[in-house]
């Protein structure tokens, strides 16, 4: 919240933390019991308990104020000379931006600075995410940019598969990774070009659901297993906090995490691929007429029901299939990328009952083909008009197999699980993996 809401709070402040605001910019965080009693009573409780005993109580005190109709938390405190010249719009992005960013976000010339725009103003509107990267910026070394903190390795990665006039034609693209809450990857025509943007939300995701499959596989504690696919499922709800470096979930056994580590990098370069084909197909030129087009059944002669696909749906089948043709892959790494292509599908399909018993869909017209249909599209697409390595690949039976054991984890969700648990999916917070948490760590405090 902004602290111009309460103009005898920001006062208040000034002289509690006494501080001098011809000198310096100042960025609170306030609760106020106002907007909700019983939860900022509980939340003040904590607070409190937590300040008595803290061993850094003292440091802690000078940006934190806990009162009986307020809480306030001093983000940032900087000199207003280092930002003079700015807007009173542009000095919002600052320091999470350099002063060179804020000017190219007011003045977007180009793809590149369309990318920097959407990721600091995604940052910026959400405090908790501009927490996280106020940290990750002090963590940094001298020569921080929002820029720069982002590598585009993964997709370069992908783009050196490509032959040379697509990979000509993807590097005309602005390409990144973004902290965001809203768990997607996505390509987007703009007015200045194309942008193709994951979020770093969507890793979360895969990481956890790679965790709760391999850790059902593994006999890992079901409390732990469980902690996994509710992590997994709240970061796509947008339930999660998006903090998990600092604030890590707790550290899974090495076998498993490295093994999810390394299935997260071939689903990531399943989905940049996807991305990037809807771009080298010429998915944009009608998109935006399409995607309201709803998706329809017929029934045919002999009583079975037909399917029938909208343009956009068939696009995204083609995007599916692309993302693996278009790259050189070898025979190993063909079957690599689609086995996990089958995987993410699955996570989805996983996902979608999750996401239906909570939020039940008011249309259930979608622009994306059903998860299932997706993955046995892609296999017959793929290996009609390539070879891939069928000793490492999986079988049809091996996919038939996953199919019917997810849909046993999803009837159990629906009939045991979510009945009973719908507020763990629901409030917003973090969940933790219970026996591999090695402390409790308090925000505003820890982190």
């Amino acid at each position: 919240m902004s602290i111009t809401d309460s103009r005898s709070a920001y006062d208040f402040l000034i002289e509690h933390f006494g501080l001098d605001p011809s000198l310096y910019m100042l960025q609170f965080e306030i609760i106020q019991r106002k907007n909700n009693p019983e939860k900022f009573d509980i939340v003040r409780k904590e607070y409190e308990s937590n300040l008595a005993d803290h061993p850094k109580r003292a440091d802690i005190a000078k940006k934190l104020y806990v009162g009986d109709q307020f809480i306030a938390h001093l983000t940032g405190c900087y000199l207003k000379s280092e930002i003079e010249g700015l807007s009173e719009n542009g000095k919002f992005f600052y320091p999470i931006c350099t002063l060179e960013e804020i000017a190219r976000i007011e003045a977007v010339a180009n793809a590149d600075d369309y990318l920097l725009k959407l990721r600091a103003e995604t940052v910026i509107n959400d405090p908790r995410l501009a927490r996280i990267f106020l940290k990750r910026r002090d963590s940094a070394s001298s020569s921080w940019s929002l820029t720069s903190y982002y590598d585009a390795y993964d997709f370069e990665e992908y783009i050196d598969y490509l032959s040379a006039e697509h990979a000509s034609e993807c590097r005309k693209i602005s390409y990144g990774y973004m902290l965001s809450r809203d768990p997607h990857g996505v390509c987007i025509n703009t007015g200045f070009g194309k942008v193709v943007v994951l979020s770093e939300a969507l890793r979360h995701f895969l990481f956890y659901m790679n965790a709760y499959f391999k850790g059902q596989l593994e006999g890992l504690d079901p409390n732990d297993t469980h902690a996994c696919l509710l992590i997994a499922c709240r970061t796509m709800l947008l339930t999660e906090s998006q903090d998990f470096d600092l604030d890590p979930r707790g550290e899974l056994p090495p076998e498993i995490r490295n093994y999810c580590n390394v299935l997260v990098e071939d689903q990531v370069q399943f989905i940049i691929g996807h991305e990037f084909a809807h771009a080298l197909l010429g998915h944009f030129g009608n998109a935006a007429n399409l995607t309201n087009n709803p998706e329809f059944f017929s029934v045919s002669r002999n009583g079975h029901q037909e399917k029938f696909y909208t343009p956009r749906q068939h696009q995204e089948f083609e995007a599916d299939a692309g993302s693996i043709l278009h790259a050189d892959y070898s025979d190993q790494g063909c079957s690599s990328i689609l086995n996990a292509a089958v995987l993410f599908f699955l996570y989805l399909d996983l996902f979608y009952v999750v996401s239906d018993y909570i939020n039940p869909p008011f249309n259930p017209s979608s622009t994306h083909p059903d998860p299932i249909e997706r993955i046995k599209a892609l296999r017959k697409t793929v290996l009609e008009a390539r070879t891939a390595d069928m000793s490492t690949l999986y079988s049809d039976q091996d996919v038939e197999d996953w199919i019917k054991w997810v849909s046993s984890v999803k009837d159990f969700l629906v009939s045991e699980v979510l009945p009973f648990e719908i507020d763990e999916f629901e409030r917003y917070g973090s969940i933790y993996l219970p026996s591999y948490r090695s402390e409790v760590l308090f925000d505003r405090f820890d982190f």
